[in-house]
């Protein structure tokens, strides 16, 4: 019989395997089910109980979920980076999130510095995004002609996240017989999330993002 840490190691892996390509894994129900083993094998059942209560609070969370809450104000399906950029903040709270760079408070306050007036200005691609704000701390994301999310963590959990959510739609071209993306040959930036006590605010839309939202 396997031990309660190659449990916990099996649940940890499905884990961060699911949370970038939840579309390979499911719905969103199995990024709540990884967590809820893992929180059952560390006995922390109660520390995600209130980290689901506070998505919940702020409106990250509705009856049809993490996706449903993207949908109501993005008013296009959520996408699987999407939703887990989300679940990633619990999962790096709790310890379980794997992380190529995790900012320090200097550096992710002058990512944050004056970024919302830059994004509803600017368009940006996924390149221009890690060359202006560098290597993000967790991505989703490998297909340039699908959507991808970019999330920004600090070592100081209390100062937030930033999400970088982009968009793309694949379509094949009769005359030149390629995939191409509608939006280019890179995914665009349709809006950044930064962390805060109401989802509703945390989105500031770039303008292609709100020609693509039809918020304009």
């Amino acid at each position: 019989m396997r031990s309660s840490e190659e449990i916990r190691e099996y649940f940890l892996d499905l884990l961060n395997s699911a949370l970038p390509r939840l579309g390979m894994y499911g719905e969103e129900v199995v990024l709540d089910y990884f967590l809820s083993h893992l929180a059952f094998v560390d006995e922390r059942d109660a520390e995600l109980k209130a980290h689901m209560e506070t998505l919940r609070t702020r409106g990250a969370f509705t009856s049809l979920g993490v996706g449903g809450a993207f949908t109501q104000h993005t008013h296009l399906p959520a996408t699987g980076g999407e939703i887990g950029s989300v679940y990633a903040e619990i999962a790096f709270k709790m310890g379980y999130l794997n992380t190529d760079r995790v900012l320090d408070k200097n550096e992710f306050a002058t990512l944050r510095s004056g970024l919302r007036g830059t994004c509803r200005s600017q368009n940006f691609n996924t390149a221009d995004v890690a060359k202006e704000f560098g290597v993000p701390s967790w991505r989703s994301g490998t297909n340039p002609f699908y959507p991808w999310t970019y999330l920004y963590l600090c070592n100081d959990i209390d100062m937030g996240t930033i999400a970088f959510d982009f968009w793309n739609v694949v379509y094949y071209d009769e005359k030149t017989r390629k995939t191409c993306g509608k939006f280019g040959d890179l995914p665009v930036l349709r809006n950044i999330r930064i962390r805060g006590d109401n989802f509703g605010r945390e989105f500031t839309f770039t303008p292609i993002g709100r020609k693509i939202t039809k918020l304009d």
